[in-house]
């Protein structure tokens, strides 16, 4: 609802968020590493976002999985197929699989005081509801965020869901 008092929609810098936000970006890429080798997942982890860092790539969104041994990362699509060859020299041993970039985009609630449990559940059930699938997720309580990752044809969707779910967890006293 871009006409309604609260809503700018527009690139920011420093925004300050005292109130609940909204804030979504497209042009993103989902890159996941797997592994079956002995090493723990999180050295995996390791030393993926340690070779990002030596190619000066910026992660945008980082998540790992234990039950299945990968690490999920999230970065700039313009940043894709560099970071995946930097990927594929690192871990040049048996056992590593580097997946093809997945084109992504991200849709993140920020809670000014605190990120509500029912708000986020809202929103993910809007989602599901939608047949949205998640691709990732992160939740950063410091921050008071949590941010999905969906298929880069489904912004809008998510969003309007997102913008939903805030409406209607908001607007109950």
């Amino acid at each position: 609802a871009p006409d309604e008092p609260g809503t700018v929609i527009g690139p920011f810098e420093d925004a300050d968020y005292d109130k609940d936000a909204l804030i979504s970006a497209s042009g993103l890429a989902l890159i996941t590493v797997g592994c079956n080798l002995v090493d723990s997942i999180s050295a995996i982890g390791a030393r993926t976002l340690a070779t990002l860092t030596r190619e000066e790539i910026e992660v945008m969104g980082y998540s790992q999985g234990f039950s299945q041994r990968t690490v999920s990362i999230t970065l700039r699509e313009s940043d894709a197929e560099r970071a995946v060859g930097a990927i594929r020299r690192e871990f040049r041993e048996p056992g590593v699989r580097v997946g093809v970039p997945q084109r992504v985009s991200a849709t993140s609630i920020v809670g000014g005081e605190q990120l509500q449990s029912a708000l986020v559940g809202r929103f993910l059930n809007a989602l599901s509801n939608a047949n949205i699938q998640v691709l990732g997720m992160v939740a950063v309580p410091t921050e008071n965020s949590i941010s999905v990752f969906v298929d880069h044809n489904r912004l809008k969707q998510v969003v309007i869901a997102a913008s939903a779910a805030m409406t209607n967890v908001t607007s109950k006293p």
